[in-house]
């Protein structure tokens, strides 16, 4: 069915081709917007979970001190280390970049990998793909820096600091103040519940089975034999049952 549009442009103005556009009744929006909003969940998902080396190399830089060669040489290889497994993940999962690295020598020719490592890495042998590797040689590097003290050491300052820090709050009181209203109300409207605490509704749903066979099995409904003298005055006016049973309808 086609739906008209002319009212909505009847009068000109600022915003009449925004009400259009965002018009929901017969739009593209109504019909698409599930598979929009998987697409934007989606791709932001991806996006998130690039790996940006930013900060990392920020932290490289901020904690692995020194002007001197050798602490140069460590922070430059930190973060190309970092580099050389992001681009193995990228090649195995973006043509561009398998285009721009066909092989891991091609690593070689961009300068992001030596001879030597090259070789250190093709000696694992692993049915995996081993982007673990280039990783494991940054951790060996910051071991390296922390031992011939290029990072400073704050041990003894942080861990009094950290121990008594308090990073969880639970409300105890409030939650048994919680607990004991919302379970009183729960037990309150369904008191058949099977829990610790409940009403025995099988033995008195027994109980009645078993009342109506009998009711439903007599035949013949027999009055007993009223007591003419063992029955208080409260029962009937004139002291005994006798007066009762024979004015039952």
């Amino acid at each position: 069915m086609t739906v008209a549009y002319s009212l909505d442009v009847a009068t000109s103005g600022l915003f009449t081709q925004i009400k259009v556009l965002l018009r929901w009744k017969g739009s593209v929006w109504k019909s698409i917007w599930s598979e929009l909003l998987i697409w934007l969940l989606l791709w932001t998902k991806v996006f998130d979970n690039v790996g940006w080396i930013d900060t990392s190399a920020l932290t490289i830089a901020q904690y692995i001190r020194g002007t001197s060669e050798r602490s140069r040489l460590i922070r430059r290889n930190c973060i190309r280390y970092m580099i050389v497994a992001q681009a193995m993940v990228f090649r195995d999962v973006s043509p561009a970049i398998r285009r721009r690295f066909p092989t891991m020598r091609h690593l070689i020719t961009a300068g992001l990998l030596t001879e030597d490592e090259l070789v250190e890495f093709d000696a694992i042998v692993s049915p995996q793909s081993k982007y673990w590797q280039p990783i494991q040689w940054l951790f060996s590097l910051v071991t390296i820096a922390k031992d011939e003290g290029l990072i400073a050491d704050y041990y003894f300052a942080n861990i009094p600091g950290a121990k008594w820090k308090i990073d969880i709050y639970f409300p105890i009181m409030t939650s048994l103040q919680i607990v004991f209203i919302i379970g009183w109300l729960k037990v309150s409207e369904k008191p058949e519940n099977v829990d610790d605490v409940i009403i025995d509704v099988p033995a008195l749903v027994q109980e009645r089975i078993r009342i109506a066979k009998q009711q439903a099995a007599a035949v013949k409904i027999e009055i007993p034999e009223a007591s003419v003298t063992g029955t208080p005055e409260a029962t009937s006016p004139s002291g005994n049952v006798k007066w009762f049973v024979e004015e039952m309808p």
